[in-house]
């Protein structure tokens, strides 16, 4: 991970710290709610964080309202611009990480009942101070740095 890259991380950590909850749901890429399109612009999406519509998304949904030259919003899912690949290319062209810290960082399943934006934000600043992450291991989640 380059400094762009982990200002980027640092970024999306501080946007989910005060995202309203509402708006947050880590099981959801993306739930256009009351959107006039498939694909919201950003406008509309901003127009979600004021409150005007209801508009859900995880932490990698929201990446393209905060780097729309880098990320898009694709078939309810996200991808790069750059690579017209997925979520995890995405991750990876975004901040520089690889799938497992991606999954870590990002997927339902690395957390336990609780995934507001957050407990993802103190996430995300944690594995930038310690560089660790977990993965599954035969069915069991283990430390790696």
């Amino acid at each position: 991970m380059n400094s762009t890259q982990k200002k980027r991380l640092l970024k999306l950590a501080d946007f989910l710290q005060d995202l309203k909850p509402q708006l947050f749901d880590l099981n959801i890429v993306i739930d256009f709610k009351g959107s006039a399109t498939a694909y919201p612009n950003k406008y509309e999406m901003k127009e979600s964080l004021e409150g005007k519509c209801n508009t859900v998304a995880c932490a990698m949904g929201w990446t393209p309202l905060l780097y729309p030259r880098l990320a898009k919003w694709s078939c309810g899912c996200v991808e790069s611009v750059k690579l017209g690949q997925g979520f995890h290319e995405l991750a990876n062209e975004l901040f520089g990480i690889n799938l497992n810290q991606s999954e870590y960082l990002f997927m339902p399943n690395f957390y336990g009942k609780k995934k507001s934006a957050k407990i993802v934000a103190n996430r995300i600043r944690r594995f930038i101070e310690t560089g660790r992450y977990k993965i599954f291991n035969q069915h069991k989640l283990v430390w790696v740095k």
